[in-house]
């Protein structure tokens, strides 16, 4: 399953960023899934993106939907993303989402690097 994660920027002030986002998967109780393994993946070259006001970046998150209880999984319930390298401030930005379709604990997924526009695998 590929997912696009998109972000504006709703400042009035160009933003940079560079690298991969750091993604935490956390379980029903709130707790950080510890068993996930981020792949920062090398299709996609990391590279200064210039977001600019209104504009938008993204990346592409990749994994195999597990969701057979079964089978043992215990599907995410949150997802937290730190973004990479906002380079003209020295806080850590960080989007929380509520996204079910996600790995299994233990699954591990893939993460391409933040890219200018619409994320393509």
């Amino acid at each position: 399953m590929y997912v696009n994660i998109i972000f504006t920027n709703q400042s009035k002030q160009d933003c940079t960023l560079e690298g991969y986002p750091v993604v935490t998967f956390f379980n029903s109780q709130g707790q950080p899934m510890s068993h996930e393994r981020q792949v920062d993946v090398t299709w996609v070259p990391s590279k200064k993106v210039v977001l600019r006001p209104e504009g938008i970046v993204g990346f592409v998150l990749a994994f195999v939907e597990q969701t057979v209880p079964s089978n043992g999984c215990r599907p995410s319930t949150q997802m937290e993303v730190e973004l990479p390298h906002v380079l003209q401030f020295a806080n850590l930005y960080a989007a929380y989402f509520t996204m079910p379709p996600a790995p299994c604990d233990g699954g591990g997924f893939d993460v391409t690097a933040i890219q200018e526009g619409v994320p393509t695998p």
